[in-house]
């Protein structure tokens, strides 16, 4: 995984709460401003570092656990068919990525848009293609990618 999608959110969250904790002081004759500031700069910190550790897939075992800003997931080994990548259309902007998926035995794919990266140039390959071959090897799944 690479840090560089983990530091821009991780800043974000971090340079609030440290623009927004030194001013608590300043709050404690005003109860209900101390107690809303408190809360945001308490919120802040916990998306630091769910930021720091979002976009991740752990293998083990018994079970695959996909980490994203707000929630983790897990889903058990005998679920899970193998892993996927395919080139598709995320996010506001529209942008073409290569994307890792999930596809589990009922035929389904789980597309992990959050781990991804830019297209390789034609003939190269990508970090998330050697990624999956490396999971499917893994896992004794099949490699499939679109």
């Amino acid at each position: 995984m690479q840090a560089n999608s983990r530091l821009i959110p991780a800043a974000f969250f971090a340079g609030t709460v440290l623009l927004d904790a030194p001013g608590l002081w300043k709050d404690v004759g005003r109860p209900g401003l101390l107690a809303f500031d408190a809360v945001i700069v308490a919120a802040c910190a916990v998306l630091l570092v769910r930021s720091w550790r979002s976009a991740v897939l752990i293998l083990n075992h018994r079970q695959v656990v996909v980490r994203s800003l707000l929630r983790t997931r897990r889903w058990p080994r005998t679920a899970v068919a193998g892993f996927v990548v395919a080139t598709r259309i995320i996010g506001p902007g529209r942008w073409r990525r290569r994307v890792l998926g999930i596809a589990f035995a009922d035929g389904t794919t789980r597309w992990l848009s959050e781990i991804n990266c830019r297209p390789a140039k034609t003939g190269a390959t990508t970090w998330i293609d050697q990624a999956a071959a490396a999971l499917n090897d893994l896992s004794g799944g099949s490699e499939r990618s679109e």
